[in-house]
């Protein structure tokens, strides 16, 4: 009998602990420097197909048994904002012990006193990313918060990514010509309503 009880207490204890592993949210923080404001986080799975965009702040709350969906298709959680370097994350089983999630994000600082030369391939599939994800799936308001007082930093990434780094050294000039002229569209596109041009 007093088994049966030590039994029947382990298992409510077990109920207990997994019941608050699955109702307890999970909390992103998105770690970043620069900005507080304007990231796009979208769910691809397996088949690199965007299930869910999600616009947020630095932090984002995502219910458990979604997450545990997305662990379970093999997705990533893609995160794209205009100044700051793409991150993908990959949920891990942990995360559902702790229930906070840090993603340091990495700027691209072109707006430093001595900015690095960028890659352009690098920085034109960033911007690539910005026509076809970020304008499509954010909308103007807050894509206006998340480069407010940073339109510096954007046409500096421009003015230092460089052809004569890395694969980039095979680009012909008109083609970097051409790409350079293209981002600085994109930066122009990101303050205004562009839903019925994309």
């Amino acid at each position: 009998m007093f088994l049966g009880k030590k039994l029947f207490l382990l298992l409510l204890f077990l109920l207990s602990f997994l019941g608050g592993i699955v109702f307890y949210p999970i909390k992103i923080f998105l770690i970043s420097k620069n900005t507080e404001n304007g990231y796009l986080i979208q769910v691809i799975d397996k088949k690199n197909i965007i299930t869910q965009s999600i616009t947020t702040d630095n932090t984002v709350t995502i219910d458990t048994i979604n997450y545990l969906r997305i662990l379970a298709d093999g997705g990533v959680l893609q995160i794209i904002h205009p100044i700051e370097k793409k991150e993908i994350y990959t949920p891990k089983f942990l995360d559902f012990i702790t229930h906070k999630i840090d993603i340091q994000l990495s700027c691209w600082c072109a707006d430093e006193t001595y900015p690095e030369e960028q890659d352009l391939s690098l920085v034109y599939l960033h911007f690539v990313d910005l026509k076809e994800q970020y304008i499509k799936n954010v909308d103007v308001v807050s894509r206006r918060k998340a480069i407010e007082g940073r339109s510096r930093a954007l046409y500096s990434l421009v003015a230092v990514a460089s052809s004569s780094v890395n694969e980039s050294r095979k680009l012909h000039k008109s083609q970097v010509s051409q790409m350079k002229k293209e981002m600085g569209k994109i930066i122009g596109d990101l303050y205004v309503d562009q839903s019925l041009s994309y």
